[in-house]
């Protein structure tokens, strides 16, 4: 990663910039819709939500001026299985190895805390899937039960225990 740009754990001084990023980011993609992560009643409050959480992390991604231009979240989902949650890039970053990086990060806590690590998301949003898939993701047919994310159309999981270093 370049020095420009920082990877640290969220501050409660995050929760406005990364709400404000994430819809704006969901509305580009017409997915400013219930059952996504727009109307997530803790989007205005994940400093709280991830502190709440036992084996729960969510990281920003900041420029030298410390504004908030993306992040990722790990939070437990079932026994062993995480869930990766809210990954996102502010649009002029994107191709740059910078959401690899992300990724990579919420992926080493992972494996501190979880075997397993699941992820929902949409086919609309053909560069995030790609770049699951480079980093050992792996396609399922169907929703873990008890998704709350019932306008997502593609599940994935990666099986942290086999995973080789990308």
């Amino acid at each position: 990663m370049t020095e420009k740009y920082t990877i640290r754990p969220i501050e409660e001084a995050d929760n406005q910039a990364l709400f404000e990023l994430i819809q704006r980011i969901l509305e580009s993609y017409d997915l400013a819709k219930p059952g996504t992560a727009y109307f997530d009643p803790e989007l205005g409050r994940l400093s709280f939500y991830y502190k709440a959480h036992k084996n729960a992390q969510y990281f920003v991604l900041t420029d030298s001026q410390g504004r908030v231009l993306g992040g990722v979240g790990i939070a437990p989902f079932t026994k062993g299985v995480c869930e990766l949650q809210k990954i996102y890039l502010d649009e002029n970053l994107r191709g740059q190895g910078l959401g690899k990086k992300l990724l990579k990060t919420a992926l080493d806590f992972a494996k501190e805390h979880y075997q397993t690590v699941y992820l929902e998301t949409h086919s609309t949003l053909k560069e995030a899937c790609a770049l699951y898939e480079t980093c050992g993701f792996v396609w399922l047919d169907k929703p873990h039960v008890n998704s709350p994310h019932s306008e997502m159309d593609i599940w994935m999981q990666n099986n942290l225990a086999s995973e080789e270093e990308k």
